[in-house]
């Protein structure tokens, strides 16, 4: 479980640096060290799209989950969640029959 939770860690980064580098109007490196970080924030937050946003929100709950050893269980139920989720949504904070039940129709 330990070398899953670094592997899920360096993608969850690697995403998150993407997503705030990549995209129109984002500064450069050299830009984005000369702005005071609530100001990067603010630009930052403005810039991304609402799905980006979310993506990041998700990102940073799910390194947070690792940093707190919560990493892998259901939010939900609290049991584990499979590995091959987690390799292919590392953010992924419930289990498969969780996040299905919560989407079937009711």
């Amino acid at each position: 479980m330990e070398e899953l939770k670094r592997e899920a860690r360096r993608r969850l980064l690697e995403r998150r640096s993407a997503l705030i580098r990549l995209g129109p109007g984002r500064e450069t490196g050299e830009e984005r060290a000369g702005l005071a970080e609530a100001r990067f924030q603010v630009e930052l937050s403005l810039r991304l799209s609402e799905r980006d946003r979310h993506e990041l929100e998700e990102i940073d709950a799910a390194v947070g989950r690792i940093d707190r050893d919560a990493y892998g269980k259901c939010e939900s139920c609290g049991r584990a969640i499979g590995r091959q989720r987690l390799l292919a949504v590392p953010e992924a904070r419930l289990c498969l029959t969780c996040l299905l039940g919560a989407q079937a129709p009711g």
